[in-house]
């Protein structure tokens, strides 16, 4: 005789995953892990609290803080242009407001990679371990995989500060929740 949990479970774990966007992950994700380690593996709630923050905070910078740093890439300085031709402005200025500009696009531009590089192994980290508690029949939940999210953010905040050093800026970090 089942349970209701378990034919929910059972009629979502035979359904095939579908990716076509790393950006497709959602709350109910979350609920959907949560529930199936709940019953599978009962021990794993400490686990899961982490995952449910880093879901939520991966989410969070996917649609958030992904914005502040989206780039023109086609930066054409129109108005600049305008003001130097019509004497609003001197070559000297001119040319330091050009290359501030471009400094502050490669910049952006850069952060911008790394968040990128962040959610999108995040999220098909997320998937693996989905798919880890989906097709497992252990009554242990081995959390390895979920470590490597930490690593993950090591080098994101390596790589962040390799860009406040470059660009001369105050330094942005991944907190432990994944949070920018």
């Amino acid at each position: 005789m089942t349970t209701e949990l378990e034919r929910l479970l059972l009629a979502k774990t035979t359904k095939p995953v579908e990716r076509t966007n790393l950006s497709i992950m959602r709350h109910n994700d979350t609920k959907y892990i949560s529930d199936l380690a709940k019953y599978r593996h009962p021990n794993a709630q400490p686990a899961l609290d982490k995952l449910t923050t880093i879901i939520r905070s991966i989410l969070h910078v996917n649609a958030v803080d992904r914005e502040r740093y989206v780039y023109n890439r086609e930066l054409d300085n129109q108005n600049l242009r305008i003001m130097y031709m019509r004497n609003h402005l001197s070559a000297d200025r001119f040319k330091i407001l050009v290359q501030q500009r471009y400094k502050k696009v490669h910049k952006h531009r850069e952060i911008a990679n790394v968040i990128d590089v962040v959610v999108n192994t995040t999220t098909d980290i997320i998937y693996r371990f989905r798919e880890y508690l989906v097709s497992s029949n252990q009554t242990e939940c081995d959390i390895e995989m979920l470590n490597e999210i930490d690593r993950i953010r090591e080098y994101a905040n390596e790589c962040l500060m390799d860009i406040s050093h470059t660009y001369n800026s105050v330094p942005l970090q991944f907190s432990e929740t994944m949070r920018l």
